[in-house]
C-alpha cells in the first residue's frame, strides 16, 4: 500500500514539474525574443539619438549663422559710413568707399557674402551691385517687418543655391545679401560629417536640395532626379517615399530605410538609418536629413544577440541541473509532508480570504461615505443659502417692523435661523470628515458655554450605572475653535469612556475644566476622567492611529480618536493620554486661550459704515438661480446696486460696462473657475476686491487668496452679516489701496 502511494506520489511529482519545466521554457523563449526585440530597440536608440541630436543642432547652427547675418546687414546699412558712402554713389556715381566698405563687412562680419545689391524699391531698380551675377528666385521663405528672406540660384550656374536677406535702411533703399548655402554647409554641417562619418542634406519643402557634400545635387529635385535617372530599371523608392511622409507629418524623427547607394556603380542594396529635423518658416519648411550605414549597426547586434544566445543556454543548463534536484528532493519529502501542507495551505487560504473579505468591506464602506459626501454637500448646501438668506431677511424686517415690539413670529424665525446654522456647521463637519475642506473657520467661544452645551448633549446619553460629572473651575475663559468638532471630540472621548466601563460596575466619568500654563502660554485644559478598564502601554501607544480599534469590527471602526487628534491639532493644541489596567483613563485637552473680540468687531464695522451708498455696484455670479436670487435680495436689503451674472463670459461683459465696487463670486462656474474671474476682472481693475463663495474649500482657492489672486473666500453656506462684513472689509482695502496709488502719482 505504501509502495503504490509513493509510486503515484512520485507520478504526480514528476508531472507537476514536468510541466512547470515546459512552461518556464516557454516562458524563457518568450522572454529571450522580448529581450532580443528590446536590445535591438535599445541598441537603434543608441544610435539615433545622436544623429538626431546632430541634425537639431545643425538646425541651431544654419539658424544662428542666417540670423547673425541678417543682424550684420541691419548694423551695417544703419551705420553713416555706408549712408556716406551710399549718398556719394547716388550723386558723383563713385563707388570705391562702397565696395571697399561691403568688401570690408564681407571679411569681418559675413564670410559667406556672395553679392550686396541695392535697390530703390522691393521690386525696383537696382542702384548698385557688388557682383554682376544674375540669379534666378527658386522661392519665398519668410518674411516680418524687419527682414525678408528668399531663396535664389546662380542663373548660369542652378547647383550654386543662396539665401537673400533683404533689409531696408533709413532714406527708403532696400538692400539684399547673397549667402553662399555649400560655404554654410562647408563651415557648419561638413566638419560634422567628416568627424562623424555620416552625411547631411538640406532640403526645402519642395525636396529642392539646398546643401549636399555632392554639389551635383544641389539645385535639383533629388528623389524625382533619380527616378528620371533609373527609370528603365526596376528599383524600389517606397522606403525613400514613406521617409519624404514622415518628413512632412512630423518635426523630428528618424527612420530605418531600404534603399540603394547612389553614388556607387553598379548600385548596391543598401540599409541607412535617416534622422531628420525641420525648421518651420512661413511658407514652407527646410529639412535635415543625416544618413548613417546601418550595417555598423547590424554587427552590433549580431555580437550582442550571440552573447545572449549563450547566456540563454547556460540558464537553461542551470535550469535543467536545478529541476533534477528538485526532482530528486522533492520525492524524499512528498510521502511524509504532503497532506499536512496541502491543510496548512488551506487554513492560510481561508484565513487570507476571510482577512481580505473584511477589509474589502471596510475599505467599501469609507468609499460610500466618502462618494455620500461629494455627492450632497454642494446641494445641501446650495439650498441651506436660500433658507439662512431668507431668514435672515425675515429677522431684520421683522425688526423695523415691530418698532419696539415683538413681532409675533419672531422667536419662530430666529429658531429656523439658527437651526440652518447648525445645519451648516454639521455640512461644514461632514465636509472636514471627508476631507474636502482643508481649512475652518472658527469662531470665539466661552469655555463654560461649550461645556454646558456638550453636558445637555451627553447626558442623555450616559447608562444609569454611571455618573457624569462636570467641574468648571474658570468661567470667563474661552478660546477660538469650531464648536461642531469640539463636541465631536467630546462626546467620541465620551463614549469611549462609557464602553470601558463594565456594565454592572458602578461607574464615574468626570469632566474639569480650568486655565492651565504651558511655555509661557496660556491654555484652557479640559480633562476628561473615567475609572474603567484601562489601557496598557502597547495599547496607549496606538490608540490616535487610524483603523486601529479594540472593539468588535461591529462596534467601531478605528477612526474617532484618530480624527479627534486631527481636530485638536488644527485648533492648534494638545491632547494627551494617562492609563493604567484596572484603574482608568484621563484625557488631557489644551487649546490656546483668547479674547472675545466682539467689541474689535463692532468698532472695525463702525469704521467701514459709509462705503455703502446708491453708488455701491455688487456684481454678484453663482450657476444657481436661487442662490443668486436670495443674495440679490439681501445686498440689495443693504442698500447695494446688484449687477447678477450665472456664467463667466456674462461676468465678464457686466464689468466691461459698468463701475464695479466689488465682485461676490460662486465656485465652480460651470466649467471655469471664480478664481479665473478675479484674475481677468483684476486685469481691467485691479483695486477690484474679488469674493469666492465656495462649497469645496480647495486647496487652488486658499492659494490664491494667499498670492493676491483673490481678495478673500467664505464657505457656503454664508449669512448676511458675514457677507456684508466680508464686503465692507475688502472695500475699505479697496479704498486705503486707491488712495495710496493717487498719493504715489502725485
Amino acid at each position: 500500500m505504501n509502495s503504490q502511494i509513493l509510486k503515484k506520489t512520485k507520478s504526480l511529482i514528476f508531472n507537476k514539474l514536468s510541466l512547470l519545466f515546459l512552461l518556464l521554457m516557454v516562458f524563457l523563449s518568450f522572454l529571450l525574443i522580448s529581450m532580443f526585440h528590446q536590445y535591438e530597440k535599445l541598441t537603434l536608440s543608441n544610435v539615433t539619438e545622436p544623429l538626431t541630436l546632430l541634425t537639431q543642432n545643425a538646425s541651431i547652427s544654419l539658424k544662428n549663422e542666417i540670423l547673425q547675418s541678417a543682424q550684420g546687414l541691419q548694423f551695417f546699412v544703419d551705420t553713416i559710413d555706408f549712408n556716406n558712402a551710399l549718398n556719394e554713389y547716388r550723386n558723383e556715381r563713385k563707388g570705391w568707399n562702397l565696395n571697399r566698405l561691403t568688401l570690408s563687412y564681407s571679411v569681418f562680419y559675413s564670410q559667406v557674402l556672395e553679392n550686396l545689391i541695392i535697390k530703390d524699391g522691393p521690386e525696383g531698380n537696382v542702384i548698385w551691385k557688388l557682383k554682376q551675377n544674375e540669379y534666378t528666385k527658386i522661392g519665398e521663405i519668410s518674411g516680418d517687418r524687419i527682414y525678408q528672406y528668399s531663396l535664389w540660384h546662380k542663373t548660369t550656374n542652378p547647383s550654386r543655391t543662396y539665401i537673400s536677406i533683404t533689409v531696408q535702411n533709413a532714406t527708403g533703399e532696400y538692400i539684399t545679401e547673397f549667402l553662399d548655402l555649400q560655404l554654410i554647409f562647408n563651415r557648419n554641417l561638413l566638419p560634422i560629417e567628416s568627424g562623424k562619418n555620416v552625411s547631411f542634406t538640406v532640403l526645402n519643402q519642395d525636396k529642392l536640395v539646398l546643401m549636399d557634400r555632392n554639389s551635383e545635387n544641389i539645385g535639383i529635385n533629388k528623389l524625382d532626379h533619380l527616378k528620371e535617372q533609373y527609370k528603365y530599371k526596376d528599383l524600389n523608392f517606397h522606403d525613400e517615399e514613406e521617409l519624404w511622409r514622415e518628413i512632412e507629418n512630423n518635426h523630428s524623427g528618424d527612420m530605418v530605410i531600404h534603399s540603394y547607394w547612389w553614388d556607387t556603380l553598379p548600385l548596391k542594396n543598401a540599409t541607412k538609418i535617416v534622422a531628420y529635423h525641420k525648421i518651420i518658416v512661413d511658407k514652407g519648411f527646410f529639412v535635415f536629413e543625416v544618413t548613417k550605414d546601418y550595417s555598423a549597426v547590424a554587427k552590433q547586434l549580431a555580437y550582442g544577440s550571440a552573447r545572449l544566445f549563450l547566456a540563454c543556454l547556460l540558464l537553461l543548463f542551470v535550469l535543467s541541473f536545478s529541476f533534477f534536484s528538485i526532482y530528486r528532493n522533492k520525492l524524499k519529502e512528498a510521502a511524509i509532508i504532503k497532506e499536512n501542507k496541502y491543510l496548512n495551505e488551506i487554513n492560510k487560504t481561508l484565513q487570507s480570504l476571510h482577512d481580505n473579505e473584511k477589509a474589502m468591506f471596510h475599505q467599501q464602506r469609507l468609499q460610500i461615505i466618502g462618494t455620500m459626501t461629494n455627492g450632497i454637500n454642494h446641494e445641501l448646501n446650495n439650498m441651506l443659502t436660500p433658507i439662512l438668506g431668507y431668514s435672515s431677511l425675515m429677522e431684520d424686517e421683522m425688526k423695523k417692523d415691530a418698532e419696539g415690539e415683538k413681532s409675533k413670529y419672531m422667536d419662530e424665525v430666529h429658531e429656523i435661523l439658527l437651526a440652518s446654522m447648525k445645519a451648516r456647521d454639521i455640512i461644514q463637519q461632514i465636509s472636514y470628515l471627508g476631507k474636502q475642506n482643508i481649512e475652518t473657520i472658527y469662531h470665539y467661544q466661552n469655555a463654560y458655554s461649550l461645556l454646558i452645551g456638550a453636558k445637555k448633549m451627553m447626558t442623555n446619553l450616559i447608562p444609569s450605572n454611571i455618573i457624569l460629572t462636570f467641574s468648571i473651575l474658570d468661567k470667563d475663559s474661552g478660546f477660538y475653535c469650531n464648536t461642531t468638532q469640539i463636541n465631536q471630540v467630546l462626546l467620541n472621548i465620551v463614549l469611549n469612556a462609557i464602553a470601558s466601563i463594565d456594565s454592572n460596575k458602578r461607574g464615574t466619568i468626570e469632566i474639569i475644566y480650568t486655565k492651565s500654563f504651558r511655555d509661557n502660554l496660556s491654555y484652557g485644559c479640559i480633562s476628561i476622567i473615567d475609572n474603567g478598564c484601562g489601557m496598557d502601554t502597547h495599547v496607549k501607544e496606538q490608540i490616535f492611529t487610524p483603523f486601529f480599534t479594540t472593539k468588535k469590527a461591529s462596534d467601531g471602526s478605528g477612526l474617532g480618536l484618530a480624527i479627534a487628534s486631527q481636530i485638536i491639532s488644527s485648533h492648534k493644541g494638545l491632547i494627551k493620554v494617562d492609563s493604567k489596567v484596572s484603574k482608568g483613563t484621563t484625557f488631557t485637552i489644551l487649546l490656546p486661550l483668547a479674547k472675545d473680540t466682539k467689541d474689535s468687531k463692532i468698532k472695525k464695522q463702525l469704521n467701514t459704515k459709509g462705503l455703502i451708498s446708491s453708488m455701491t455696484t455688487i456684481l454678484l455670479v453663482d450657476e444657481n438661480a436661487k442662490v443668486r436670487k436670495v443674495l440679490e435680495k439681501g445686498l440689495r436689503h443693504f442698500g447695494m446696486n446688484v449687477l447678477t451674472a450665472c456664467d463667466l463670459k456674462t461676468a465678464i461683459d457686466l464689468f466691461r460696462v459698468n463701475n464695479v465696487s466689488a465682485i461676490v463670486c460662486g465656485d465652480p462656474i460651470g466649467k471655469d473657475s471664480g478664481i479665473n474671474l478675479s484674475v481677468m476682472t483684476r486685469q481691467i481693475a485691479p483695486t477690484c476686491p474679488s469674493i469666492i463663495l465656495t462649497a469645496f474649500l480647495r486647496k487652488e482657492v486658499i492659494e490664491a487668496k494667499q498670492t493676491g489672486l483673490i481678495s478673500t473666500y467664505l464657505v457656503k453656506p454664508v449669512t448676511f452679516d458675514e457677507l456684508i462684513e466680508v464686503i465692507l472689509e475688502n472695500l475699505r482695502k479697496s479704498k486705503n489701496e486707491t488712495l495710496k496709488s493717487t498719493e504715489i502719482h502725485k
